[in-house]
């Protein structure tokens, strides 16, 4: 058996899964899964870490941390502080195993999987950007009137585009900034990141991962400083 570790640790509902990894990368094929996948829920503040609750999973599932041959973990958007425990929890993982492949998976990408399966009609997947944006990923392809390389949708133009569309969005947490005929709360969970795009990277590549961010940092050049009477260097 191939087992394989998800992570969700992005936004309030965090989750761990663990999955045979044929069975959850070939989801199409007719067989039964040849173990149940086990997944873990952590419902808002959690005095449990992020490595006892993958303690507790490998304990409930009765293997050890070297039966383990993937790691999935997503890095955003979402929780700054999630995402970096996350990431930190996967390093120590890593450090103590042999020949482990980790995946890195984003929000928006699992929230397209969970919007799949869902009855009502989901026109997008988002998370909440600040100042009155929704980063928005739609699952038919950008809209015309919007840039398809700027995710970044404020929410002013997007509601009554939604309702004209007879559709809603999708994604944690913005039950008060979006009305419900427009919105379906849905948070990523651990058990879909492996029927997500997934980018596969060795241990030794982790530490050069970070965040996923909502917006791009801005920096800001200072000018270069002049002194008079002196000789630039």
């Amino acid at each position: 058996m191939s087992w394989c570790m998800a992570i969700e640790w992005t936004c309030r509902r965090r989750s761990l899964a663990l999955l045979d990894w044929a069975d959850s990368h070939h989801s199409l094929s007719p067989s039964p899964p040849t173990r149940p996948p086990i997944q873990c829920v952590y419902e808002g503040p959690s005095e449990i870490s992020l490595p006892a609750a993958m303690a507790r999973l490998l304990e409930q599932a009765a293997i050890e941390p070297g039966d383990i041959e993937r790691i999935i973990v997503n890095r955003g958007p979402g929780s700054y502080t999630g995402i970096r425990i996350a990431l930190a929890a996967v390093q120590g993982f890593a450090a103590a195993s042999t020949n482990l492949q980790i995946g890195i998976g984003s929000t928006l990408d699992c929230l397209s999987v969970r919007a799949g399966k869902l009855s009502e009609k989901i026109g997008a997947v988002g998370v909440y950007a600040q100042r009155g944006e929704v980063m928005v990923e739609w699952l038919s392809g950008t809209p015309e009137k919007w840039n398809p390389e700027d995710p970044l949708v404020s929410i002013e133009e997007l509601v009554p585009f939604l309702r004209q569309s007879g559709s809603k969005l999708a994604g944690p947490d913005m039950e008060e900034r979006l009305p419900g005929d427009v919105y379906c709360p849905l948070t990523p969970e651990a058990i879909d990141l492996p029927a997500a795009p997934t980018k596969w990277i060795g241990a030794d590549e982790l530490f050069r991962v970070e965040p996923l961010y909502v917006r791009e940092q801005e920096f800001i050049r200072a000018p270069k400083p002049r002194f008079s009477g002196l000789a630039e260097c």
